[in-house]
């Protein structure tokens, strides 16, 4: 039986390290967990080789996340984890994994992603529990937010990496709802209300993407509001991009237009926001080694004027690096992401969410695009 088409939707990692991951497959949503630690054999104090394996691809996607000329470590990182890579005598079981995996027509994941579905797949768990015969219509934003859930965790079994069965917790079933009053700003009363059954879905037909909806009669981007993240998040992110519009920047920089909050009265919690798509050609991070230098030193210059403008208005970006920059069909960036925060190795703790702070994260840019 021919596996059926999935959605990776969200990938959460800690420190431990531990992974969340949730899949969408024929209208339902598989949320997955995963700890090293629970792959070891019950009484043993050895890893087993699906514990060095899921810590050796933790260790090499950590890596890849690392420029090694402006970061020393980045946020949500596994440094601190203790691995000895020659508990297992080589990576000779990553290396072969890694080779198959780049042969799977499905693998459109990174390696860690790919690895944790892999039995999953194989095992024929999205089949048995997701079939294509099961699959409900989802038509609006509001059959998507409230996808029926499994929760699943992954133990070795009869020497196998296994899909596990647990009930799922209300937390997990409300993945995208937060108070509605989780702020009295008066950018947020003053920006408009919607209802998730209001908001269409862009293509009905095949609903994978729950992300592209109809709003107003244009293609938007709903960023969901997690459970799990702090109110501030969505606080600052709402507040930022009104008082960019109050200020006149739209059409002045390339930052997405915030239309509407997506809001549930009757449960009187925020689902969301819906945003300006923007058609992302490519990651900055794959294509700065081949862009020519002239280029790279747009993307510099059309960085720094808009952050220029947003300074001018006394507004502050919050966590400028490469991830929060989106490349058009025309090479043009766009700034994304609001929310405040920072990123170790790109700005200081004691400069965050400062205008210093966002400088600092800009000559980290130009180092990281190599100019000099």
């Amino acid at each position: 039986m021919a596996n059926p088409k999935y959605t990776v939707e969200e990938v959460t990692f800690d420190s431990e390290p531990y992974l969340e991951m949730a899949v969408r497959v024929n209208g339902r949503r598989f949320h997955i967990d995963c700890r090293p630690s629970d792959l070891r054999k019950p009484g043993q104090s050895a890893p087993s080789k699906f514990e060095l394996e899921m810590r050796s691809l933790c260790r090499r996607i950590d890596d890849s996340c690392v420029d090694d000329a402006a970061m020393e470590s980045a946020e949500g990182s596994f440094h601190d984890t203790e691995f000895d890579s020659e508990q297992s005598g080589d990576e000779s079981a990553v290396e072969e994994f890694m080779e198959d995996s780049c042969e799977d027509p499905k693998c459109g994941e990174d390696p860690l992603e790919t690895w944790v579905l892999r039995p999953f797949l194989e095992q024929s768990i999205f089949n048995t529990f997701a079939p294509k015969a099961s699959k409900p219509l989802l038509s609006t934003l509001h059959d998507c937010i409230h996808t029926p859930t499994l929760s699943f965790t992954l133990e070795v079994a009869n020497e196998r990496l296994t899909p596990i069965q647990v009930p799922t917790k209300a937390k997990i079933r409300d993945w995208y709802s937060k108070p509605a009053d989780i702020s009295s700003s008066r950018f947020w009363r003053e920006c408009p209300v919607v209802k998730p059954e209001n908001i269409p879905l862009l293509d009905k037909a095949h609903p994978q993407n729950r992300n592209l909806v109809i709003f107003q009669g244009k293609k938007c981007w709903f960023k969901p509001a997690y459970n799990d993240m702090a109110n501030t998040v969505y606080e600052r992110e709402v507040d930022t991009l009104r008082r960019i519009e109050r200020a006149g920047l739209y059409g002045k920089i390339r930052v997405p237009r915030l239309n509407a909050l997506v809001v549930s009265q009757v449960e009187n919690s925020i689902h969301g926001m819906l945003l300006d798509h923007v058609s992302a050609t490519g990651s900055l991070w794959d294509r700065r080694n081949h862009a020519r230098v002239g280029l790279r030193k747009r993307w510099y210059d059309e960085v720094a004027q808009m952050l220029r403008l947003l300074h001018a208005a006394d507004i502050v970006w919050g966590d400028v690096k490469p991830e929060n920059m989106l490349l058009d069909e025309q090479d043009d960036i766009w700034l994304i992401d609001f929310g405040g925060g920072f990123t170790h190795g790109w700005i200081d703790s004691e400069k965050m969410e400062t205008k210093e702070g966002d400088l600092q994260g800009l000559a980290k840019f130009k180092g990281f695009l190599k100019l000099k």
